[in-house]
This record gives structure tokens, sequence and C-alpha cells, in this order.
């Protein structure tokens, strides 16, 4: 995950930065008291258009904040017009330092996801996985002797119902972990093939939750 989040924080600094340094080209020095209105109604166009499309298109969350945060503050900064000359010893327009900045960030994070113990999203599905496949296991022999029994069991029906739920959640999250793995060099093959197998495992452990969950919705029908 933290792999994921910084690949999508630094496309949304890359497309921020881009639309801004695009501006200067167009305009350099930015908006002044004798820019035309024609311009600067262009450029009001462009950043508007920029925040629709960031906004629609299926960009990661990290990548929306990166870059609507970034490109704000450049293009409103762009459009002052009596913000003076630039001075070279603040941000004016985008800069190198605001890469390597970004560049640092990420990887000090995924030094901290790496050290001193390696936290992957691929070992966590499988982890997830394995529990998974447990407590669907128990929550089946769980169903069977509580509605196959002569008397309820107490006991089995309150941790058939703690499997349940904990199979629903278990699954919401090794969803989240295969779309993360892809990160983790997920295009080679040994990763890509280990990734389509726990997703078959995840849609069989999918349908036989949904087995169970529509046993038990039939079974509650019925009396001892």
């Amino acid at each position: 995950q933290t792999l994921a989040n910084s690949a999508s924080g630094s496309v949304g600094i890359a497309l921020s930065l881009i639309n801004a340094a695009l501006l200067h080209a167009l305009l350099p020095g930015g908006v002044t008291e004798e820019t035309p209105w024609y311009a600067f109604f262009a450029i009001s166009l462009h950043g508007l258009s920029l925040l629709w499309f960031v906004l629609w298109l299926n960009f990661g969350m990290h990548a929306r904040i990166f870059c609507l945060t970034t490109f704000v503050y450049h293009w409103m900064d762009f459009m002052n017009p009596t913000k003076g000359q630039c001075d070279p010893r603040v941000i004016c327009g985008p800069r190198l330092g605001e890469i390597i900045e970004i560049g640092c960030a990420c990887g000090l994070a995924l030094v901290c996801n790496i050290f001193p113990t390696p936290t992957f999203a691929l070992r966590k599905a499988r982890m997830n996985a394995r529990d998974l496949t447990a407590s669907l296991t128990r929550a089946w022999t769980d169903f069977s002797a509580y509605f196959c029994g002569s008397q309820p069991s107490d006991y089995r029906q309150d941790r058939l119902v703690a499997d349940l739920q904990k199979v629903r959640e278990t699954l919401e999250s090794i969803d989240g972990h295969l779309v993360n793995s892809w990160y983790e060099f997920g295009w080679l093959g040994s990763v890509r093939n280990v990734r389509n197998s726990l997703a078959r495992l995840r849609r069989a452990l999918q349908e036989g939750s949904d087995r169970l969950f529509c046993m038990w919705n039939t079974c509650l029908q019925e009396s001892f």
C-alpha cells in the first residue's frame, strides 16, 4: 500500500507541475495588469478544466490530493497580478525542488515500510486468505453442528456469527491487498501467477461464503 500511495502521489505531483509549467510557457511571468481579458479567461478555463478532469477520471485519492493542492497554489500565484517580480529565493512557478521533495518523502516512506521487517501487500493477501479459509471452514462446521443437532448450542451460534463477520471483513481486505500488490513487481510472471491464484481462491471463498449466508437465512426459518 505504501508503494501504491507513493506512486499515486508522484503521479499527482507530476500532473500538477506539468500543467503549471505549461501556463508559464504560454504566458511567461504570469498574469499582470496589462494581460488581456481573453488570456485571463483562457487561464481560468484551463485551471477549471484540470480540476474537473482530475476529479472525474479514475485517479487515486492521493493523486487527486497532491495534484489539486499543488496546482491550485501555482494557479493562484500565476493569476495574481500584484505578486511583483519573481524572487529566486521563493517558489515562483514549478521548480525542481518540488520533485526532489516528493521523491525524498516517497523514498523515506518506502524505507520505513521495508526496514526492519518488509511488509508487502502480497504477503498480507496470503495471510488473509489462509485465515479466511480456516474461518470459513470452521463456520461451515459450526453451521452443520448447530442446525443438525437436536438442541441449539449458544456457543456454536456465537462463534458462527463471529466467523461470518470475520469472513466478510477479510474478503474486503483481500481485494485491496491484491490491487496494491501490483506495485510490488506484480507484472513479473511469478508474482502475477501468485496474484491470479489468490484471486481465484478469493472468488471460491466468496462463493462459499454466499452459499453459507443463504443456508443460514433459510435455516433460521426452521425450528428444532
